[in-house]
């Protein structure tokens, strides 16, 4: 085994980092851990096993990622895979990040690793609960839940709001730790398509939208709208523009191909409150702007 791993190093090196911790990324829910191989574009764990891979070390090995690229440590923005090696027997497993669903990794990162929850969320997360979340998780697909007629509004269609729940949907336009309770006393009211509806101006009512923009921001203003929804660009950080930086090549640019090989406008989905929404096209030059959906509150 100590050979294979030297020959397995060897082929899928070099060795970029190893016994990493995630200063930076921790969080009141997961507060240790550390990784074992960093190669330049592979997070990697190591696992001698007599037995095929398990759904939980797959888990283990995204929350790491996640936690990675929200740490102080720069390399993690350059991985593109996952991977797990057995030496026992002589396996590995290596699965690309496109092709892991985004609202997979949004789940991960808010009930399992506690971004964004709030102190009382926190409460009623009881370590039971989150045991068996961490255990099923990939075990069964994550399952629409069919709606009550008596709460027709606690559940979202997927296909078109990426979110299962109103308090999921809405925790995302939140900054981190920061979440404005008041807002779920009124009840909210869901839409979709590229508009605002009138009864928001008519009533001067609250809302989050959910939507898509090429922007820039304006000289001599702050950004401060940050990315919850693409692994293309960083995490719990300001976005100045909405084109992505390629570190190789040391440039930003408002184009990418995809995973299809087809070329993408370089516009993420942003999710904003009505006043942060205001703000974003005031400090920011705005084009091709596509709202998606979103929710106001009565």
């Amino acid at each position: 085994m100590i050979k294979r791993t030297l020959s397995f190093g060897k082929q899928y090196g070099p060795i970029i980092k190893d016994g990493f911790t995630f200063e930076g990324g921790y969080t009141s829910i997961i507060s240790t851990g550390d990784g074992d191989y960093l190669t330049k574009d592979t997070l990697w764990d190591l696992k001698v096993l007599k037995e095929e891979i398990k759904p939980k070390y797959t888990l283990q090995l995204l929350i790491y990622l996640i936690m990675g690229l929200h740490s102080v440590h720069k390399e993690f923005k350059n991985i593109t895979q996952l991977g797990i090696y057995n030496p026992r027997l002589n396996k590995v497993y290596i699965i690309k990040l496109d092709t892991i669903p985004q609202s997979i990794i949004d789940t991960i990162s808010r009930d399992v690793i506690g971004y964004g929850i709030s102190r009382e969320e926190l409460k009623e997360l009881h370590t039971a609960q989150l045991d068996e979340l961490k255990k099923n998780f990939f075990k069964t697909p994550i399952q629409k839940s069919s709606p009550n007629v008596n709460d027709s509004n606690d559940y979202l269609d997927k296909k078109i709001y990426g979110y299962s729940s109103k308090k999921k949907y809405m925790s995302v336009a939140f900054p981190p730790k920061i979440i404005d309770e008041s807002i779920y006393e009124k009840e909210p009211i869901f839409w979709s398509g590229n508009a605002l509806p009138s009864i928001i101006t008519q009533k001067n009512l609250p809302y989050i939208v959910r939507f898509k923009a090429c922007f820039n921001l304006k000289n001599g203003k702050e950004p401060f709208v940050m990315n919850k929804t693409s692994l293309l660009y960083p995490f719990n950080k300001a976005l100045t523009t909405s084109d992505i930086y390629d570190p190789k090549s040391k440039k930003y640019y408002s184009q990418y191909l995809d995973k299809n090989g087809n070329i993408v406008k370089s516009k993420p989905t942003l999710i904003l409150t009505n006043n942060d929404f205001k703000l974003f096209q005031e400090l920011y030059i705005v084009k091709d702007l596509e709202i998606l959906d979103g929710c106001y509150f009565l």
